[in-house]
């Protein structure tokens, strides 16, 4: 049996069609999409009807992750225009408004997991871990971490969320991060995602890289709707894509709570922020 896992696509839509190319391809028996196919990148509508369309023709299983969880919040609680909380996540409230009402609906009813039996035993997918959709695996993570965010009763247990693919065993399990289609943030540009092959003697996996038009998917990200869209938080999440390294985690431990507070307007404190990357 065959399963492709594919995660973190965040609206980047020429990166999920190399990968949708790629997959098809391969032609696995079964494809988990791990979360984050929304939100943080330039088509989210885009992105998320492929996902459906394959979701209906193909059976793909997809499961949301914290980016959708966003995106839901939001969408139920709209921040007041000209306000510091809208300034904060206003690019999280231009996906909202690059969805539609029926695409935004449809993320509220995306599981938060899911299972495969297969001949080397149940597989388990998540976001992040079981600790939460905002908890991730890395490569970094020791054992002693690990055990608390795995399931150790399955043979496969499979994740998202780091934008950092892995492939570990911790005691009989084995555990994969499958990376990012959409926003890599371990150096390397090209999307990637994990192929994995179960049998009686169990699982074989890879992390496969494919080369993209990354340079035309870079120009979604500057300009166009998303650019004028997506507030100053957009030009971190546009260093991040040139980068291939997280950043906008920092700038939130940094400056949020400033902003939030009305002691940092929001275009000084992205300024500041990104005159401190190398």
């Amino acid at each position: 049996m065959k399963v492709a896992l594919i995660a973190d696509i965040h609206a980047n839509a020429r990166a999920l069609e190399a990968v949708d190319a790629a997959v098809e391809a391969w032609a696995p028996d079964h494809v988990v999409v791990l979360g984050d196919t929304v939100n943080r990148g330039p088509q989210p509508a885009e992105c998320l009807r492929l996902v459906q369309e394959r979701q209906r023709l193909r059976g793909w299983q997809v499961i949301a992750g914290n980016h959708e969880e966003y995106v839901v919040s939001l969408a139920a609680d709209p921040p007041p225009p000209g306000s510091h909380r809208h300034a904060v996540h206003r690019h999280t409230w231009w996906t909202v408004t690059a969805l539609s009402e029926e695409l935004v609906a449809a993320l509220r009813q995306l599981p938060g997991e899911c299972q495969l039996a297969s001949p080397a035993g149940l597989a388990r997918f998540t976001h992040g871990s079981l600790l939460g959709s905002r908890d991730g695996v890395y490569p970094e993570t020791t054992d002693e971490e690990l055990a608390q965010k795995v399931d150790q009763t399955v043979s496969l247990f499979g994740v998202g969320h780091t934008h950092r693919p892995l492939l570990r065993r911790l005691g009989s399990t084995t555990v994969a991060n499958a990376g990012s289609v959409g926003m890599p943030f371990d150096g390397d540009h090209r999307p990637c995602y994990i192929r994995a092959a179960a049998t009686a003697r169990g699982w074989q996996l890879s992390v496969e890289r494919l080369a993209y038009d990354w340079e035309g998917a870079g120009r979604a990200y500057r300009e166009g709707e998303f650019a004028s869209g997506s507030g100053h938080i957009g030009r971190v999440i546009r260093r991040e894509f040139e980068l291939a390294r997280p950043l906008l985690a920092d700038w939130t431990r940094q400056y949020q709570r400033a902003v939030l507070g009305g002691q940092l307007s929001i275009d000084h404190a992205v300024e500041r922020f990104l005159a401190s990357v190398a």
